[in-house]
């Protein structure tokens, strides 16, 4: 458990996050979508 500003925080809070399954799918859209500069650079 993490203290910040005397507020406990517990570890992996990130996952009782709301989500956005139309943001969701666009971010994984965009994770895989690679661009050329990419392409050349891993080349």
């Amino acid at each position: 458990m993490t203290i910040i500003n005397g507020i406990k925080i517990k570890d992996h809070y990130v996952y009782n996050l709301p989500g956005n399954e139309e943001l969701s799918s666009f971010a994984c859209k965009n994770r895989k979508a690679r661009n050329l500069a990419e392409v050349i650079f891993w080349m």
